[in-house]
Order: C-alpha cells, then sequence, then structure tokens
C-alpha cells in the first residue's frame, strides 16, 4: 500500500511539473514549490535532484 502511495505521489507531481513546463519553462523557484505543494514534505529532496540532474530525462535543465 505505501509503495503505490509513494509512486503515486511521484507520478502526480511529475504529470504536475511536466503541464507547467509545456506551458512555459519552469523558473529557479517554480520546481520546488510545485513539489512541496503536490508531494511528500521529503520528496522534494529526490524529486528536485532527479529532475534538476535529468536523472528522470523529463524536463530539460533549462526548465523546458
Amino acid at each position: 500500500m505505501i509503495f503505490s502511495e509513494l509512486y503515486g505521489a511521484y507520478y502526480k507531481v511529475m504529470a504536475k511539473i511536466i503541464d507547467t513546463a509545456i506551458d512555459h519553462p519552469l523558473k529557479k523557484g517554480e520546481l520546488y514549490e510545485i513539489i512541496q505543494e503536490h508531494a511528500f514534505g521529503e520528496s522534494v529532496l529526490a524529486i528536485e535532484k532527479a529532475v534538476t540532474e535529468e536523472k528522470w530525462q523529463l524536463v530539460h535543465r533549462d526548465g523546458t
């Protein structure tokens, strides 16, 4: 159960990040704000690093 809740939150926050990046390039603090709003508190540590370092190749470093 906890596995599906954790990864479900990750999928939802990534969908919001991608939607935002499609609308406009993500600004510096915007990624952090989206993660804080839509995921668990400690998720920002894993998600922000994975996105900014392009380990999860869904958003480019320039926010597009």
